[in-house]
């Protein structure tokens, strides 16, 4: 069309339009982690356009710890997420990073990975409970992680009875975290209460078993010796009168005799006391 000053025509219009990637924001949840050693701790990363952008975002994800890379995981629905584990105790910040796709550009977000030491319990366990002053208890203790902790735990125990140490000994990995305890002197007669101490370690909190308690007996008296019995006394018995005695009659031991045969000897006449006693003396 046209005017009374210009003439019509038909022009010809061409335009370019281009789309360009969208922005994208990459986060990690939630932005304070807080585990424990031994813990698996998972990572997520949520990556969302960032207005005026839309939709949803694919590819993957990669996590590092400074330079040293964890692992990688696959957007799904804009989110991906890793399980990790073995991370000493610690303070980690943890970095997600979007490598972007064909409709939306990189990003990456940051949070912190604060790995705690893990709660330990202790277990104690005795060879007998009852003994007597100077006899020996083995004492068997095993300390072990409180989930959601886990691994072995390192480092040595004590025995205390009271404020008073008993002795200590060293947890042996190879074994699961247990200890053997002797326990050979020291108690007196009565009865005690017990408990372990575990100091802790680099990567376990120190903990104290429940007290056991231990029965010590003073030794048995010895029982007394029967006394044997006393010898019977010998009957007296009388000399025969026709048997001369040994000795002289006034120094013959046996008193009781020679009287007799005096007084004998004085009825009769010493003659016929003589005379049946020829080997009697009168005197010495």
């Amino acid at each position: 069309m046209g005017n009374e000053s210009f003439e019509g025509s038909i022009a010809g219009l061409s335009a370019q339009l281009e789309v360009l990637r969208a922005e994208t924001v990459t986060s990690v949840t939630p932005l304070g982690i807080t585990s424990v050693y031994g813990e698996p701790v998972t990572l997520t990363a949520v990556v969302r356009p960032s207005e005026p952008g839309g939709g949803v975002p694919s590819g993957k994800v990669k996590f590092r710890h400074g330079s040293a890379e964890l692992g990688e995981a696959p957007l799904a629905g804009g989110t991906a997420s890793l399980i990790i584990s073995g991370l000493e105790v610690g303070r980690y910040p943890i970095s997600a990073e979007y490598g972007g796709d064909d409709s939306f550009l990189a990003s990456a977000g940051t949070a912190d990975l604060q790995v705690n030491k893990a709660e330990t319990q202790v277990a104690v366990s005795a060879s007998r409970t009852h003994v007597r002053v100077g006899e020996s208890i083995a004492i068997h203790v095993s300390v072990t992680a409180v989930a959601p902790g886990s691994g072995t735990p390192t480092g040595k125990i004590t025995v205390y009875e009271g404020t008073s140490s008993l002795g200590e000994a060293p947890l042996t990995p190879a074994d699961g975290g247990t200890a053997e305890m002797v326990l050979s002197r020291g108690l007196s007669a009565g009865r005690h209460a017990l408990y372990v101490s575990y100091e802790g370690d680099d990567r376990f909190l120190g903990s104290q078993s429940s007290p056991i308690s231990f029965t010590v007996s003073r030794p048995s008296s010895p029982a007394p010796s029967a006394s044997p019995a006393p010898s019977p006394m010998p009957e007296p018995t009388e000399p025969d009168p026709d048997e001369a005695p040994e000795d002289p009659i006034f120094t013959d031991i046996r008193g009781h005799w020679a009287e007799k045969d005096i007084i004998q000897a004085a009825k009769e006449g010493w003659g016929g006391a003589i005379r049946t006693a020829p080997s009697v003396r009168i005197g010495r």
